[in-house]
């Protein structure tokens, strides 16, 4: 089976994302002007990378890399008859390298084939999926284990980066040797490091507990972003998690953190923990990797280390081990990024908020916040918890780097959460549903209506006004009919059957909101209420008449759920 295509279609990064990802093997071809380039996978890592098909091209790298003269070589081949995997055997026989250093070598010659791969801008590809290709006379030796191929992509990158960036750039930075990906961060340390600040201590702290002296507050020319599964971030995901749409920018702050706040990289066993967390610090506008592989996440945080910028590194006690690096744990991935940068902020989920105790200083955390149980992640009715989980995440997160505290906004709805839910379960009449939910929807909102629909029509069965914060709202009739097709709102929530937040788009639109006031919303929340997977009702709310903006309403969700369960109970049909 063969896989063909063009790279302008399908770029490089992306193969290598794809095979390794679903740990594919066989060997990829490349073409481009004339040169061809074979990789061979082995279950999703890459053993080894060769221009041609065959032959001593082995030999010639030995020649570039110093460890025998072009005589030499001619002579090795013409006397031994090596070619291909024979080759290294040759050079190990001959005393030009020991065993121990083929493997380094063919690392080496495996760095610079897939750097100068990642500089094409276009060409032809074919993947031949099946077993890796072995050690034999008829091709070049292969790397006893395999390398990530991600990893490999951002070597790529950024040694391809540094070759455009200055002219001195390859005698300031030595490609790593092994797969560690701390390998050589101390190189990149030293070419961006500035004075410390006098008042720190050992670590890089200022009194106050903060970090001086970093010099990778700024950010600029942001790495691509990798999701927990090494795929691109899905931003907001999923939060976000992206989640959504891809996470090619930071989304837009609604708030809370200072612009210098710098990007994160989570690391957790746990998929849910991950989407949590960025869920948590979407509301912060700054960028989110999260990632299942402690690796993965380490060459991310080098990676901005490289480009002069720094990053969060956010931790917890699910971390999983770093099989490169032999890091068995969240502290053991502290202490070796300490090693190396000594200004590395790392930040702690444990379970009870709370440090282990005994730790060496090197991988005490900056600051520490609590991880929620599975239960809690699972449970529906656990959001009032874990945005109180998530509040205290980002308030964590702003104070360790010394920033001004976070302003978050306050949850409308939390303190009359648990009530609602309460009603809807012992709410006994139709009635009794839509008022107790309107009641609880106008605690966030300034503007509420709820309508109910039938027979693709939107009929409205009441409505709150609350013109401040403190005093009862205001019942008004709204009693408006509409069509589901004349509303832009209306025709979107009733196709995809999600809430959805977004400015009014057309007369239809104005209808809808048109019976609480004048006032023209910037933004409005509408949601759908389903029965048994029937779109029964709509609610709709804004904050026109003084805030503008809308809060946000995932703690309302769960009670919009409940009340569609609360209609199922009932005998009658709405």
């Amino acid at each position: 089976m063969s896989l063909v295509g063009n790279l302008e279609d399908l770029g490089l990064g992306e193969i290598f994302q794809i095979a390794g990802i679903s740990r594919k093997s066989g060997v990829l071809r490349l073409r481009h002007d004339g040169v061809v380039v074979r990789i061979v996978f082995d279950a999703g890592l890459i053993r080894g990378a060769f221009e041609g098909d065959g032959g001593p091209d082995l030999g010639r790298y030995a020649v570039a890399q110093g460890l025998l003269s072009e005589t030499a070589l001619e002579q090795m081949l013409e006397a031994t008859g090596a070619s291909g995997a024979a080759v290294g055997q040759a050079l190990v026989e001959l005393g030009c390298l020991d065993e121990e250093g083929l493997g380094p070598l063919l690392r080496r010659h495996l760095d610079d084939v897939i750097t100068r791969v990642f500089a094409w801008e276009s060409g032809e590809f074919s993947f031949d999926l099946g077993r890796a290709e072995s050690d034999t006379e008829d091709h070049e030796p292969l790397l006893s284990e395999g390398v990530n191929p991600q990893f490999l992509a951002l070597e790529a990158a950024r040694r391809l980066d540094e070759a455009n960036g200055s002219s001195d750039s390859a005698a300031q930075t030595a490609s790593p040797d092994e797969n560690d990906p701390f390998a050589d961060l101390d190189a990149a340390v030293a070419r961006h490091s500035v004075p410390a600040a006098e008042d720190e201590d050992e670590r890089g702290r200022t009194p106050d507990g903060a970090r001086a002296g970093d010099p990778l507050s700024t950010a600029s020319g942001e790495p691509d972003p990798t999701s927990a599964s090494g795929a691109p971030d899905v931003a907001s995901a999923p939060g976000d998690p992206d989640a959504a749409s891809a996470d090619l920018g930071a989304p837009e702050s609604t708030g809370g953190a200072s612009a210098s706040s710098l990007p994160v990289v989570a690391v957790d066993a746990d998929l849910a923990t991950l989407e949590w967390i960025k869920r948590a610090l979407d509301p912060l506008g700054i960028r989110v990797h999260i990632l299942q592989r402690s690796e993965q996440a380490v060459a991310r945080i080098r990676q901005y280390l490289l480009r002069g910028q720094s990053a969060v590194a956010l931790l917890t006690t699910a971390t999983p081990p770093d099989p490169v690096s032999g890091a068995a744990d969240w502290a053991a991935i502290a202490a070796r990024l300490r090693a190396q940068v000594p200004t590395q902020l790392v930040l702690l989920l444990t379970h009870d908020a709370n440090a282990p105790g005994g730790l060496p200083d090197d991988s005490q955390p900056d600051a520490v916040a609590v991880r929620p149980d599975p239960t809690v992640l699972s449970d529906p009715r656990a959001e009032a918890q874990r945005t109180d989980l998530a509040d205290r995440l980002r308030i964590a997160l702003a104070q360790m780097q010394g920033l001004e505290p976070v302003e978050l906004s306050p949850d409308p709805w939390r303190a009359k959460w648990k009530s609602a839910r309460d009603m809807l379960r012992h709410a006994s009449s139709l009635d009794a549903v839509w008022q107790g939910l309107l009641d609880f929807a106008s605690e966030g909102f300034e503007r509420t209506a709820l309508f109910t629909i039938d027979a693709e029509e939107a009929t409205g069965v009441g409505a709150r006004i609350r013109h401040q914060a403190d005093e009862d709202c205001e019942r008004v009739d709204a009693s408006t009919a509409l069509a589901l097709e004349e509303s832009a709102w209306l025709r979107k929530v009733a196709e995809t059957r999600c809430a959805l937040r977004a400015a009014p788009s057309g007369d239809g639109d104005h209808a809808l909101f048109g019976g609480l006031g004048a006032q023209r919303p910037d933004e409005a929340f509408i949601a759908p209420i389903e029965r048994c997977g029937t779109l029964v009702a709509v609610l709709y709310g804004d904050n026109a008449i003084r805030r503008g903006t809308v809060p946000d309403t995932r703690p309302l969700e769960p009670v919009l759920k409940e009340a569609g369960l609360a209609l199922e109970r009932l005998p009658a049909t709405p």
